[in-house]
């Protein structure tokens, strides 16, 4: 699971922290506020591009690691540096199978003064541009009708 959160909101998050003296030695947690499964991330992509036919595949993680395996049996044995595809390294794929949630005690955007922009909201008007059959303004986003 995952609350996935807009990096202009962590910049100015960050910006916050550097002007704010209370900030030293805190530790802050941004996340959104909505959590989503990677399927619910996949189908919400899919919706908003207007994929035609859309499939998702669930491999589990000892195939992808099984896939993996001779590619980092290369990376040992090779003396230089080889292209490494990201979700066929061990570490990525053991790092899909943890929840990246705020620990409900943590400091966050709210501390800072920082309302999160929601995912469905603006964030997603980055991805208009990669739809299916070209950019379409269509309605606002977040707005109904933005299918």
């Amino acid at each position: 699971k995952h609350r996935p959160v807009f990096v202009d909101d962590v910049a100015l998050a960050i910006q916050a922290m550097v002007e704010d003296e209370t900030t030293i030695g805190k530790t802050f947690e941004l996340c959104g506020d909505k959590v989503y499964t990677m399927e619910d991330l996949v189908k919400l992509v899919n919706r908003v591009i207007r994929a035609q036919n859309p499939k998702i595949l669930y491999v589990p993680s000892f195939i992808m690691k099984l896939l993996g395996a001779p590619h980092e049996y290369l990376l040992k044995k090779v003396p230089f540096p080889l292209p490494t595809p990201t979700g066929l390294t061990r570490s990525y794929i053991e790092a899909q199978s943890r929840d990246y949630l705020k620990h409900p005690k943590s400091l966050g955007f709210e501390e800072l003064g920082i309302k999160p922009a929601k995912l469905d909201g603006v964030v997603i008007d980055y991805l208009r541009a990669f739809r299916f059959g070209g950019y379409d303004a269509g309605s606002a986003a977040g707005q109904p009708g933005m299918d």
